[in-house]
């Protein structure tokens, strides 16, 4: 982030007590700490994105250049040459405690008393008169400045030059333990290497974010411009068609519908940012203010009315009817190829869409893939061989379904089931925020339990053949555009042969369990005993073919007691036509994405959280988060994080971007070594959790997330 800092000096961190904030990209000032981030959030003036962006590629060239004078100054030979040696590390919570340690509150004294570090009410005075024995004076996190190489990094005025962080003393928690102390075994002393063995130290093996990647694009004609004469754009973007149809449109005004570039800004801040409709309305009726304002809408109700006939708006819903065992239900759709041509040809990412699959690797050398965004996986690259094969030049177009039935009401048990949908050529940075619009509702699924079906199993199995038989109908139109492709324009108005093809899933597990038609409680994608779920056992992945095959006996046999133990012998539920059974290039068990929040932020980092907690102590921990010093891209946990309650994925994601950086120079209770805690921590944050890499051995290696 780039800011400025108004009445200090602009070479300090800028976390002061009662400064001001000036943001260098639009130039508005008198933030405090927490209202210049909030500014550049909201901010809609490019010159503050462009501040970011430029302090970004500054701080990067500056790690870089640091990381270079690490292997100039400190040579490595050996089996160990990947990993740098002790100096100057580019984390401030990873570097040697002797060169620039981080100022430490008065809690970490604890660590010479560990009968102190129970969680009891009783042991709060305990510490307080402890601190006091110790003669150590309580620090206010907010008054804690960062020494460390990589804050002055962030020096928010980017013309200064950084500044040699001034050496502190030495920190109580890295000072050798008392004689009456436990004695940490020896062999544990030698790997407690905070240089070597700590986890984050490794810089040539992480060299690779610092630079971009090694790319190697798809060979032949994938994803070029169809300008073939048969090439021919049946319907027109939407845009296009609004730009043709607008009755006032000019070179005089660019702003038609409205009047002005002054009624365009109103109405856009009434609709986004405005207040109530009744509030506009007794706004408007004030005397004098529309002729002031030189507004051609009276209220919100002739503002609504023409956005809705003047601009581009999406496909229309169309109400369709399924009839199960003699009830009839309303199923609301909109055509799935017109939204999809809505995404494709939206001018708004019109520069970023990705119309070809591409291998990344770390370097020239092709060892180790790294795995971003969805073109960048296998899945893509896989069925672009297979349309290259047939017809040169195809564009895929992965469809991204996602849905989740949300309760509406707490009375009365008023529910809706959406479905939406989005492409995997939308960057996943654009397509992820809400309000890019990269998500489109394509349609809500009828909620019902069938209630006039007394059987249970019978009314288990006709709850699952309405999803399916909903979906099917919702993707049918994308069938035989996906096999033969079809013209679409994107925002630019460059024409490619797209072909729609279904990529992936996106929902909990119930509902996945529903998509695959397996039983609750098993893997949905491969065949393992659920008793050893978790376990490390190998998974075998499903056989589609076979599973196509048993779902095929009802209408080759036309015998239901035979389908249904073909289906029961291939592994699945008696489902009767599954949406995915007739779509192109279609492997449904290798589409479903890990859950990130259930799975990840609510599961395994849950557990990770509480079982430090219990290690360290839930106050040490807490104590810990609250002497990190503010900072513009971290959430500050000025509580601490043990009182937290109904945790949200956000804040566990939060609290993941810096628990290894609380814990890495901490002690555990006893003067025990923690260097297997560390180790274990990182494992399941960064490798098993996948949020930043996983490292293999050979040609397989693999960084990032997502092979799919």
């Amino acid at each position: 982030m780039h800011c400025r800092l108004v009445g200090g000096s602009s070479r300090r961190s800028p976390v002061v007590s009662n400064g001001e904030y000036t943001c260098d990209g639009c130039g508005a000032s008198q933030f405090d700490h927490d209202g210049l981030s909030r500014h550049i959030a909201r901010s809609t003036d490019p010159r503050c994105a462009a501040s970011i962006t430029h302090a970004t590629d500054l701080a990067r060239e500056r790690a870089r250049l640091r990381l270079g004078l690490q292997h100039a100054e400190h040579p490595v030979s050996g089996p160990s040459s990947s990993r740098i040696p002790a100096g100057p590390s580019p984390s401030p919570c990873l570097r040697p405690a002797d060169e620039h340690p981080l100022p430490r509150p008065a809690f970490q004294a604890l660590f010479e008393d560990p009968p102190n570090l129970d969680n009891d009410a009783d042991d709060e005075s305990d510490l307080d008169e402890h601190v006091a024995d110790q003669g150590i004076q309580p620090v206010d996190p907010s008054d804690l400045e960062s020494s460390s190489d990589e804050e002055d990094e962030r020096n928010y005025d980017l013309g200064a030059d950084p500044r040699p962080a001034p050496v502190r003393p030495e920190s109580p928690a890295m000072q050798p333990l008392r004689p009456d102390q436990p004695l940490v075994n020896a062999d544990d002393e030698l790997e407690m290497d905070v240089d070597e063995d700590l986890p984050g130290l490794n810089g040539a093996e992480e060299a690779f974010l610092f630079h971009d990647p090694f790319v190697v694009p798809f060979s032949g004609q994938a994803g070029v411009p169809d300008h073939s004469p048969a090439a021919r754009v049946e319907h027109p973007a939407p845009f296009t068609l609004y730009e043709d149809s607008l009755p006032g449109a000019s070179d005089e005004n660019e702003f038609a519908p409205f009047a002005s570039s002054r009624e365009w800004q109103i109405a856009q801040w009434a609709k986004t940012r405005g207040p109530s409709a009744t509030a506009l309305d007794e706004f408007l009726s004030i005397e004098g203010v529309r002729d002031d304002l030189k507004l051609t809408f009276k209220n919100t109700k002739d503002l609504n009315k023409r956005i809705d006939a003047q601009l581009p708006s999406r496909p229309p819903f169309v109400r369709h009817t399924l009839e199960v065992d003699g009830e009839r239900y309303d199923l609301w759709l909109r055509d799935t190829m017109e939204c999809v041509r809505a995404l494709f040809s939206s001018p708004d990412w019109a520069a970023d869409l990705i119309v070809a699959p591409e291998r990344h690797y770390t370097d020239h050398s092709k060892n180790t893939r790294i795995y971003g965004d969805m073109h960048t996986g296998n899945w893509w690259w896989r069925v672009q061989h297979r349309l290259e094969t047939l017809k040169p030049g195809a564009t895929i177009v992965p469809l991204i379904i996602s849905s989740d039935k949300t309760q509406l009401t707490l009375f009365r048990n008023r529910s809706c089931y959406p479905v939406y949908l989005t492409i995997g050529n939308i960057p996943k940075e654009i397509r992820r925020k809400s309000t890019r619009q990269g998500q489109l509702l394509i349609g809500y699924l009828p909620v019902t339990r069938l209630g006039h079906i007394q059987n249970d199993d019978t009314r288990r199995r006709a709850i699952s053949n309405l999803f399916h038989a909903c979906l099917r109908q919702a993707l049918a139109p994308t069938c035989e555009p996906g096999r033969t492709g079809v013209a679409i324009a994107s925002g630019n108005g460059t024409v490619y042969r797209c072909h729609p093809v279904f990529a992936a899933y996106v929902g909990d597990y119930p509902e996945i369990v529903t998509v695959a038609g397996v039983k609750s409680g098993e893997c949905p994608a491969g065949v393992v005993d659920p008793d050893v779920l978790g376990e490390p056992v190998p998974c075998t992945p499903r056989d589609v073919n076979a599973i196509l095959e048993a779902l095929s006996t009802l209408q080759r046999t036309g015998n239901v007691l035979a389908h249904i133990e073909a289906c029961k012998a291939a592994g699945i539920k008696p489902i009767t036509e599954p949406f995915w059974e007739g779509l192109p290039f279609v492997n449904i068990y290798v589409s479903f994405p890990p859950d990130i929040l259930h799975q990840l932020y609510q599961g395994m980092v849950k557990h990770v959280i509480s079982w430090i907690k219990d290690a360290y102590g839930a106050r040490v921990i807490d104590a810990r988060f609250q002497a990190l010093p503010p900072n513009h891209n971290l959430r500050h946990f000025s509580k601490g994080i043990s009182h937290l309650s109904r945790v949200s994925g956000t804040e566990h994601q939060d609290i993941c971007r810096i628990l290894l950086g609380v814990i890495v120079d901490l002690r555990l209770p006893g003067g025990q070594n923690p260097v297997r805690v560390v180790r274990a921590v990182r494992a399941l944050l960064v490798r098993d959790g996948g949020s930043s890499a996983r490292r293999g051995d050979g040609p397989s290696n693999r960084r990032g997330f997502g092979g799919h």
